[in-house]
């Protein structure tokens, strides 16, 4: 990994192809569950806690750019893990103003950015 300000900085990665209207089909990102939830949301569950959460940052591609180029990624809260409970957060796909389903053949590369030490968080 390169350089980070964050000492303990953790880098989740995950990468989904889009199925329409159902779960989507995960190409990596092992310990990570991603599930449909509606109309452009993906819940992805995290099978440990691996820190703070912090950020994400993600791709959008496809074998016609143009169809994704007016795409736009959106994050709900982190649901931080809880008696036993997984952590998880939510992604929303739109397109304009629209939620939108990632359609067969679009891909959506994500990488979820935490801190294992809460001394990062100042």
């Amino acid at each position: 990994m390169g350089y980070s300000n964050l000492s303990s900085e953790r880098l989740v990665r995950v990468g989904i192809t889009g199925a329409g209207a159902a779960t989507p089909t995960k190409r990596y990102g092992p310990g990570v569950t991603v599930s449909y939830i509606g109309t452009g949301i993906y819940r992805f569950t995290f099978a440990r806690h691996v820190g703070n959460y912090l950020d994400f940052n993600y791709a959008l591609a496809d074998s016609t750019p143009g169809d994704v180029k007016a795409h736009a990624v959106y994050a709900d809260d982190f649901v931080a893990p809880t008696g036993g409970a997984s952590g998880y957060i939510e992604l929303t796909v739109f397109d304009g103003a629209t939620a939108q389903d990632l359609a067969a053949g679009e891909r959506l590369g994500v990488t979820f950015i935490f801190a294992e030490s809460s001394a990062d968080l100042a």
